[in-house]
């Protein structure tokens, strides 16, 4: 299936509440984090170079996953691409955001979904790659606020 592609898409329909977070300027302390450039791309807060910046934030957790089982790849595969296969991809980016002398841990709860097929290939154009449509669901996301880290581990997919 080497002529196959997987595209990625945001419902932005989904995202029906109002941002409950303004965005303010923010030193992140492990730019190394995996979630770094989905935190750039998304722009929900001004990331600043100045390690004197009176809010820091320390990115905990990224973690994101799909659907179960191959069934759709199945189809996908026995047809030849012919049939798309694909579906919906939950995830969370949790951090702890310091600000003066009060430390919060929030969780941002985001959804977007990918399709694999033939058809995917001039669809491209139009798609976003992985990690841009992981910003962009970032950027309609609204923040919870979690006691820590570990209350913020788990994404019930039916609350999204």
């Amino acid at each position: 299936l080497s002529g196959c592609a997987t595209n990625y898409y945001v419902n932005e329909d989904h995202y029906t509440a109002p941002k409950n977070y303004e965005k303010i300027s923010v030193y992140v302390t492990n730019p190394e984090h995996e979630a770094h450039e989905i935190l750039k791309k998304s722009e929900i807060y001004d990331l600043s170079e100045n390690p004197n910046c009176p809010n820091k934030l320390t990115l905990i957790g990224f973690s994101h996953y799909g659907r179960c089982g191959t069934g759709g790849f199945v189809v996908t595969a026995a047809t030849f691409g012919v049939l798309p296969s694909g579906g919906d991809i939950i995830g969370q980016l949790a951090y702890a955001l310091e600000s003066g002398q009060t430390t919060r841990v929030y969780r941002h709860k985001i959804l977007y979904s990918d399709s694999f097929s033939l058809w995917s290939v001039p669809l491209r154009p139009l798609a976003y790659t992985k990690q841009g449509a992981q910003a962009k669901a970032l950027s309609l996301s609204t923040r919870d606020i979690c006691k820590d880290y570990t209350s913020c581990q788990y994404v019930d997919p039916f609350e999204l």
